[in-house]
């Protein structure tokens, strides 16, 4: 009954409703991002709703991250395709490498797709134009004072690191799954360290803040040293990241060809 119920999972997340699904949700929280992002008075602009979306502490790190997990969940199965992977590539590794690109191409679809919805919202309502609104201006005016950066240089600053750690969830994920051999299982501690990550943001520990997610995301949170911080988180993911390539490739070699997903 289990492997049915796993079977008939799998092909519901391959299916192009899956990928159709992922879509309307992200649309219809963006739709209700957008709506809130108008009850402001102040003169605005498409970076500014940009901006606005992607630093947003529980946009990013509640909806987004939960909907992205969702959506990546097929990346993470172990399927008997796996198996002709790793024999075809004659190379665990290769095969282990191959689906974390996978992975980060995915990853890299969904920030896009993300930012573009944004876009497409805002096209008759919103200018194009990379100066600094009265609404910027006055909600970054900190970051603005210490800092000279145009708002399209800080857009993309924010979908980099939005990029990083949403691939580092996936990532996590994949490697939980290696380990433990189970989708839920995996799920709940990939979201574990998301929330512990909130958890201590939230409680204003601020030891702790360097070796959070939240710290590394959030740009308007950079403040005066916005150059240096942003440095710091890129040096932060690449250490994560490879950390978590370094346990996953060690698994893989472990790994017997025979195993399935539980």
């Amino acid at each position: 009954m289990r492997s049915n119920l796993s079977i008939r999972l799998l092909n519901i997340l391959y299916s192009g409703k899956f990928v159709y699904t992922i879509l309307l949700f992200l649309i219809i929280i963006s739709l209700f991002r957008f709506h809130s992002f108008f009850m402001y008075k102040e003169e605005k602009n498409v970076f500014d709703l940009l901006l606005f979306s992607f630093h947003d502490f529980f946009h990013v790190f509640f909806l987004l991250s939960l909907i992205y997990l969702v959506s990546i969940f097929p990346f993470t199965t172990f399927r008997s395709f796996d198996q002709y992977a790793m024999i075809k590539f004659a190379s665990r590794a290769k095969w282990f490498y191959t689906s974390v690109i996978s992975m980060g191409m995915a990853t890299l679809l969904f920030v896009l797709a993300s930012a573009f919805i944004c876009i497409l919202e805002s096209l008759l309502t919103l200018k194009f134009e990379n100066r600094w609104s009265e609404y910027g201006a006055a909600v970054y005016d900190f970051l603005l004072k210490y800092n000279d950066i145009k708002p399209a240089t800080l857009v993309l600053f924010s979908l980099l690191l939005v990029y990083l750690f949403f691939l580092t969830l996936g990532i996590t994920f994949f490697v939980a799954n290696l380990i433990v051999r189970n989708n839920v299982i995996s799920f709940i501690i990939t979201l574990g360290f998301n929330v512990i990550s909130i958890v201590i943001y939230l409680s204003k520990i601020t030891f702790f803040y360097p070796f959070t997610f939240t710290y590394h995301v959030l740009v308007g949170k950079m403040g005066s040293s916005f150059y240096s911080h942003f440095v710091q988180s890129i040096i932060y993911w690449g250490t994560v990241l490879t950390l978590l390539l370094f346990i996953g490739i060690s698994r893989v070699k472990k790994m017997d060809f025979s195993w399935r997903q539980s």
